[in-house]
């Protein structure tokens, strides 16, 4: 299967990945990400992070998302998912520099956020529960990219619950902007058009 590409061990998972990039642009808690050759991203996990390959895991032949950024392939060794290739997304504007000096345009913001909720009403009706968009999000200043998907899992999460999670990352962008609108307990809509109105002062 052309979104599966099967390896004997994971050192091979390694060189594979190694010898196909271009530059390290990334790194967590999981893995580190590189930029490929083919301008895609690698992505190889640390030698103690473990994901389990199953067929609930989503990729680019499953589904194709504005929004979101499925892994085109997953490299798999022994049943478990040691990496991954997908889209590279340049120009993210959510780094603290770019946002304290108010960069962004938070109605184009709001805009991709609306594009951003019709992908996750489609993953809801399909039983995914989202999980660690905090850290996740990408925004190019038109619209949003999420990333690092394979820890969503089946079951049966609401609508709300799923918003709340995308929610709750941009909230934490904006908080360099306004803190004190962002601490307040009102839908993120409402926090925006807040700020809006405080800057047009």
């Amino acid at each position: 299967m052309e979104h599966l590409r099967i390896f004997t061990s994971p050192s091979d998972i390694e060189e594979y990945v190694l010898s196909n990039s271009q530059k390290r642009i990334g790194s967590g808690w999981e893995g580190t990400v590189y930029l490929a050759n083919d301008n895609t991203t690698l992505k190889l996990f640390k030698k103690n992070y473990k994901v389990l390959y199953s067929t609930n895991r989503i990729t680019t032949y499953d589904l194709s998302l504005k929004s979101f950024i499925f892994p085109d392939q997953l490299f798999i060794c022994d049943n478990l998912i040691y990496g991954y290739q997908a889209k590279y997304f340049p120009n993210d504007l959510f780094n603290i520099r770019k946002v304290k000096d108010n960069k962004i345009d938070l109605l184009k913001l709001l805009e991709a956020r609306k594009q951003a909720i019709l992908d996750i009403e489609l993953l809801t009706d399909l039983n995914y529960k989202l999980n660690d968009l905090f850290g996740n999000i990408l925004f190019d200043g038109e619209k949003l990219a999420i990333i690092d998907t394979l820890s969503y899992f089946i079951s049966k999460p609401t609508l709300e619950d799923n918003v709340s999670q995308l929610d709750d990352t941009l909230n934490y962008q904006l908080m360099y902007i306004d803190p004190q609108v962002c601490a307040l307990n009102i839908p993120f809509e409402e926090k925006v058009e807040k700020i809006i109105m405080k800057n047009r002062v």
